[in-house]
Order: structure tokens, then sequence, then C-alpha cells
């Protein structure tokens, strides 16, 4: 928003509509969960003996508000095991951040890492393609890709002024295959 005094008179609109619903967004409960946890010691205790073990799937998509939070509840001999892709992080307009991920084996050095490269879903030349793109990333995990599908696949390389063009450019091609009878 360019306008700073639009986006203070929205934001505080949006606070009071909140407080006068007794309503809560995600970043509430996020900011609420931590508190309780961190003040009440009675609940955090209770919450730790309920829940032992703790998986985390999208590990990629936690900001570090929600970080602490599993990390609080996993206490000091965690049994936790987390699970994502670094390269596929895309909440980052949530505040996900992929150093989370990435520092995970420095928050718990006993943590055991296993990479699964293996992609079932598309064909080899979609895989490497998609690899030499994504290795220009410089803040990952250094692994391989690798193609379970036979087949080639077809890669169509667009380049755009930018990301309202590249939207526009996508929709374009996918209107036009539907058009042909794509299914």
């Amino acid at each position: 928003c360019g306008d700073q005094k639009l986006f203070q008179n929205l934001y505080q609109a949006y606070e009071e509509f909140k407080e006068m619903h007794h309503k809560i967004d995600f970043d509430d409960m996020l900011i609420y969960a931590y508190e309780t946890m961190q003040n009440n010691p009675s609940c955090l205790n209770w919450l730790r003996s309920r829940y032992r073990y703790i998986q985390v799937d999208e590990y990629q998509d936690t900001n570090f508000l929600q970080r602490d939070i599993i990390y609080l509840l996993a206490g000091e001999n965690p049994n936790l095991a987390v699970v994502g892709d670094d390269d596929q992080s895309i909440y980052g307009f949530r505040g996900a951040k992929p150093e989370v991920m990435l520092a995970f084996q420095k928050d718990f050095p006993q943590a055991e890492v296993i990479y699964m490269s293996t992609n079932y879903r598309s064909e080899s030349m979609i895989i490497e393609k998609a690899g030499e793109l994504i290795k220009r990333n410089s803040k990952r995990f250094l692994k391989d890709f690798v193609g379970f599908k036979a087949g080639e696949g077809k890669v169509e390389i667009a380049v755009t002024e930018n990301r309202a063009y590249e939207v526009d450019e996508v929709m374009g091609r996918i209107k036009h295959l539907i058009n042909d009878g794509t299914d």
C-alpha cells in the first residue's frame, strides 16, 4: 500500500472490528497460543504430557513464531519430526521462512535428516528443467532431483517483464489449451 495513512486507518478499523465482534485471525491465534504456553506453566506442562510426540508437515511453510510454539511444546527432550521441502515454500505472505527448516538440524543436532529426492508425479525432462531452475536458489538444501515416471514430458519457457505479465501469460496458455480440447 503506497498510502501509509490509508493503511494505518484500515489496520486500526480491522483491529477494532475484531475486538468488537470477539474475533481473532491467524496471527492472533499464534500469538495467543505462544503467550499462553509461555505465561502458564501448568498449561504448557499439560500440553507437553498430552502431546509427547510431535510431527509437523509442510515445515518449509513455518514462520518464526510457529517454530517457537513447536519448540516450546516439544520441550527439552523432544520427540519431534518435521517433514517438508525447502524448495516448495509458498506462504511467504504469511511470514513463512524456509530458513526455519534450514536451521532445524542446527537447533536439533541429534536429528536424522532423510532426503527424498525422487519425484513420482512428473516425467524426467520436467524434473530436469525444474531442477535447473531451483538450483539457482542459494538458500536451500543441496539435493538431487530424480524422476520416477518414464517419458520426457513437455516444458515451455516464457520470459515476462514482471509477475503480472507472467500470470497473464500462464492464464492465456491455459485458456488456449482448454479451447483446443485439452482436459
